[in-house]
């Protein structure tokens, strides 16, 4: 018995549908809200997490995917069924937490896609919320989205005065 708790994709190779491997597929109907056709359901390998793009309007972690698989009502819940199922108790799982190190990449990431969301809430241009819901939708978007999505905001934002 392992005393660490699953990863998303083999959670849900376990728990979801054995037949899909997220590693393989990231983007997949959203077994949770009964899409057929759509992929609105994401796997982020490199960020470790999920994120159901349509009804669901969700994500994060194992103890958040397990929450919205089970209908639990909140993530304590969630966390206590989830650890209990696998068999594990709470205090003895091993996190493992590597140096703190600030990435100035991410750093950059985030303060453009803040820019992008203020800009999108400050506009009166709809398309601009539809512009940025697109590329934030793709599970792997680049600061180069949002660096070209900011540019043509600013440039639309400066022909409507």
């Amino acid at each position: 018995m392992s005393d660490k708790l699953l990863d998303i994709p083999t959670y849900f190779s376990k728990y979801v549908d054995k037949r899909i491997n997220l590693r393989l597929t990231p983007n997949i109907p959203c077994p949770f809200h009964g899409e057929v056709h759509g992929k609105s359901f994401s796997y982020s390998e490199t960020k470790g997490i999920w994120r159901c793009w349509g009804q669901c309007h969700s994500g994060g972690d194992v103890v958040a995917l397990h929450r919205l698989n089970y209908k639990l009502p909140n993530y304590e819940a969630a966390k206590r069924d989830l650890y209990k199922r696998e068999g594990l108790r709470i205090d003895t799982i091993t996190f493992e937490t590597p140096e703190l190190k600030v990435d100035d990449n991410l750093v950059h990431s985030r303060t453009l896609y803040n820019r992008a969301v203020t800009l999108a809430r400050e506009s009166t241009n709809v398309d601009d919320w539809v512009d940025l819901d697109y590329i934030v939708s793709q599970v792997d978007f680049t600061d180069k989205d949002l660096e070209q999505y900011l540019l043509r905001s600013a440039n639309n934002a400066g022909m409507e005065e």
